[in-house]
């Protein structure tokens, strides 16, 4: 009799289920007052005992509340997705992982809008450099990311929180290299074999590669050696080397050579392709089928060439420190970062890498 109901309905669903519990909630209380008002009008058309003012405002009743709920529910799902730090005054230097560094620049960069009097850098020097920079007395404060756990602490009084996944690819020079290096599905990619014989034995006859890595301490390079190779490789020190692995300092700079480099392959920070015309990902092949180093391919196991990212502090972290630390590992922010390559610790949930984030 009310055809229009049904299509209300699901266009109410779609946008409700678009902001999470509390606008279910709301959508249960505004589907109870639709089925309420359309029960009524059936009930008092049936015995036409009232007359078609009395319909006519009930279905201004239920519209009203339809509108009001929807709008209500998108406000404040919105409201409770918006990021709203914890201000605290002062300084403090996030130093380590080039890697990590613009994820976490993007991070300080929304903290500081609505925190005008905390000043924060980022110094991108790699995860060794960064834990060095830690035991140094400084007058700022320091917070040490790392790629991955360190080798070696410096010491017992400092505190590592696991706060998420970074993902890393393996990266080539897509204008020299055979295009199915870089086509994920069936035959497509290199395994892990393939990629360990050219840092391996750089030298080796078949397709020209030129290698070029990280240096040691590197959090990524280590990383690579864990994931991808299952062992490490020699490296004959800066770029270029002919006929061996060269390393670039940071992950940047490791992009710049591989796309200005005829047959350069390397690894890095994956959300930074984008920025490099000639590079790109190669997927890794397991039984011949190549996986992207993508969100979905990460959390659902096929995809292993990732670390936990660990934010390193003098002690249990207070004020500004704290805060900022918080308010990454906020669920907020969490959201905010899911187009990244970043995956936060909340929301690794029961997926494959739950065991990634270990308590710290």
């Amino acid at each position: 009799m009310y055809p229009g109901a049904d299509g209300i309905l699901t266009t109410l669903n779609s946008l409700i289920n678009s902001n999470g519990l509390l606008s279910a909630l709301l959508a249960t209380l505004v589907a109870a007052i639709i089925g309420w008002g359309i029960s009524s009008l059936r009930r008092r058309h049936q015995r036409s005992r009232y007359p078609a003012r009395f319909r006519a405002a009930v279905a201004v009743t239920v519209l009203l509340a339809l509108v009001v709920g929807v709008a209500g529910g998108v406000a404040l799902a919105n409201r409770a997705l918006t990021p709203a730090p914890t201000c605290a005054p002062g300084k403090v230097d996030f130093d380590g992982s080039t890697a990590f560094a613009p994820i976490m620049n993007e991070v300080v960069t929304e903290y500081e809008q609505d925190c005008p009097q905390a000043q924060i850098t980022i110094n991108a020097v790699g995860s060794a450099d960064g834990l060095a920079d830690l035991t140094r007395a400084n007058t700022t404060p320091v917070v040490a990311m790392s790629d991955g756990l360190p080798q070696l602490l410096p010491g017992p009084q400092y505190v590592g929180r696991p706060v998420g996944v970074i993902i890393f690819a393996v990266v080539g020079n897509r204008e020299s290299l055979p295009p199915n290096l870089f086509t994920p599905g069936f035959g497509g990619g290199m395994s892990a074999g393939q990629i360990a014989q050219v840092f391996e034995h750089p030298a080796s006859p078949g397709i020209t590669f030129v290698p070029v890595g990280r240096p040691l301490g590197s959090g990524t390079r280590n990383e690579f050696a864990r994931d991808v190779l299952d062992s490490q490789y020699a490296s004959a020190g800066s770029c270029p080397r002919p006929h061996a692995v060269c390393d670039e300092a940071t992950t940047l700079d490791l992009l710049t050579y591989v796309n200005d480099t005829t047959g350069a392959i390397g690894y890095a920070e994956a959300d930074a392709l984008p920025f490099f015309p000639s590079v790109g990902a190669i997927p890794i092949s397991i039984d011949g089928v190549g996986y992207e180093p993508t969100r979905l391919n990460t959390l659902n196991g096929n995809y292993s060439f990732y670390a936990t990212e660990y934010l390193y502090t003098n002690g249990i972290p207070e004020g500004l420190e704290a805060d900022v630390i918080d308010f990454l590992m906020s669920k907020a922010v969490a959201a905010q970062l899911r187009d990244t390559s970043f995956i936060s610790c909340s929301d690794l949930g029961r997926s494959n890498l739950s065991s990634a984030c270990p308590a710290s």
